[in-house]
């Protein structure tokens, strides 16, 4: 199964559910958005190996239908997450799921006891910005098996990422994030958290692959495995108030972090 740190983002969406108002930033604040619980549950037998099924699972929360073109760019980003091999116009839950399910079917056939299971939740809602988190887990219980965390952060208003125009000048959030990563490696200073890291990564602390996501307790910025530390450190994240990121965000977009959330 393809995988890959890509936001699948339309250029220009309007979303008809949203009907919204200007504001002094510039951006349009939009109503709450309802989401729902879309469930898909499968399995089948292995072909070799253990006598125990294969099984592939979803739980996600998505915009409900009456919230269309923000609904298919959730779907779009969960497709782009499994892979691109799946280009049927419609993105709707079941038959895209169970594509990716034959998808993963065909590749797990051999190992037997294997399963993949994948969780979508809204993490974050305000009138501008919405955001959604996908983790995942394939495997079959042991010491290989993959973990993976994604986050998605949106403009309501016509499905904008968010992440890539949070900040006017990356490069002076290195300061912050290794402080934000004492926390991660359970140390008090960034002199601490440096010893824990690659000497290239000490030297000079690179910004995530990942794109950073809004979240109800701050900005999350994400370290896959290897990325800044040994295999043994996991994935280090940073998790970094709104409120210690102020003179680092773009001024026309710190308003959109402080209305009242839903």
């Amino acid at each position: 199964m393809k995988r890959h740190h890509t936001f699948f983002l339309a250029a220009i969406l309007l979303l008809t559910a949203c009907k919204p108002a200007e504001t002094e930033s510039g951006y349009e604040a939009c109503p709450a958005v309802t989401c729902e619980l879309v469930e898909f549950n499968d399995s089948v037998p292995a072909q070799i190996g253990p006598d125990k099924p294969l099984k592939f699972g979803f739980d996600l929360e998505i915009p409900t239908k009456d919230h269309p073109q923000l609904r298919q760019q959730i779907l779009g980003w969960v497709r782009d997450l499994l892979g691109e091999s799946y280009q049927a116009e419609s993105l709707e839950t079941d038959e895209m799921l169970r594509f990716f399910a034959n998808d993963f079917y065909s590749m797990a056939e051999y190992y037997g006891d294997c399963c993949y299971h994948a969780h979508l939740e809204k993490v974050f809602e305000n009138d501008y910005i919405i955001s959604f988190k996908y983790t995942d887990h394939a495997g079959s219980g042991g010491y290989h098996d993959i973990h993976q965390t994604f986050g998605l952060s949106v403009l309501k208003a016509d499905g904008s990422d968010v992440s890539g125009m949070l900040f006017d000048r990356p490069e002076k959030l290195r300061e912050k994030l290794l402080e934000g990563l004492a926390a991660y490696f359970q140390v008090n200073t960034a002199d601490e958290v440096k010893q824990k890291l690659r000497d290239d990564a000490a030297t000079d602390l690179p910004l995530p692959m990942l794109p950073p996501w809004v979240a109800e307790d701050g900005i999350h910025f994400l370290y896959r495995q290897h990325e800044i530390a040994p295999p043994s450190a996991g994935e280090p994240e940073c998790i970094l108030s709104v409120e210690s990121l102020r003179g680092l965000l773009r001024p026309d977009v710190e308003p959109l972090l402080y209305p009242s959330q839903k």
